[in-house]
């Protein structure tokens, strides 16, 4: 594709629309960050091409809490206990650390801007596919409207006789 990793036709309430999906690991994420390839390049070119625009950003991130570095990690299985086990380390692509302060407040930006509609976090290119295949099953159905249901609240009427517990509750001193 010239724009995005992805892309299918999918439904919305108005008719067909085309929908694109920019893949991201997390050393290609932080690249875009500096060099801006993304926002300057990627995003005017996905926003002609599709209707609604998503960014997958991929790999095992977190904050370091005392230092507010970004942490990355891998998922491995213990060869002894079987157990799945992630090991972190500071992110330190091209040798320096990175805030986690850094990508997330970009990622904000990012959707903020109207860009891209959300970003979906995956951990690997297994759960990529998944969310990948969710993403196109949700986009054939013509109304998403299961969210907009009104809720009725019931909230209890103090008409009539209270009942014996709240006359013993209010002789409580």
């Amino acid at each position: 594709l010239e724009y995005g990793d992805f892309a299918f036709d999918g439904l919305d309430g108005k008719g067909p629309i085309a929908v694109g999906v920019e893949r991201k690991r997390l050393h290609d994420m932080l690249a875009c960050i500096d060099d801006n390839r993304l926002v300057s390049h990627q995003r005017i070119g996905m926003v002609q091409l599709y209707t609604e625009r998503w960014l997958v950003l991929e790999g095992l991130w977190r904050p370091h809490d005392p230092k507010g570095l970004l942490m990355e990690g891998q998922e491995t299985t213990d060869a002894t206990s079987g157990k799945r086990v992630i090991t972190w380390w500071e992110s330190r692509p091209g040798g320096r650390p990175i805030l986690y302060s850094k990508l997330r407040r970009y990622l904000f930006s990012v959707c903020r801007s109207g860009s891209f509609l959300d970003v979906l976090y995956t951990r690997d290119i297994v759960q990529t596919a998944y969310d990948l295949c969710e993403l196109f099953h949700y986009y054939q159905k013509r109304e998403h409207v299961s969210h907009m249901a009104k809720q009725r609240m019931v909230i209890p009427s103090l008409n009539g006789r209270p009942p014996l517990v709240r006359r013993w509750a209010e002789e409580i001193d």
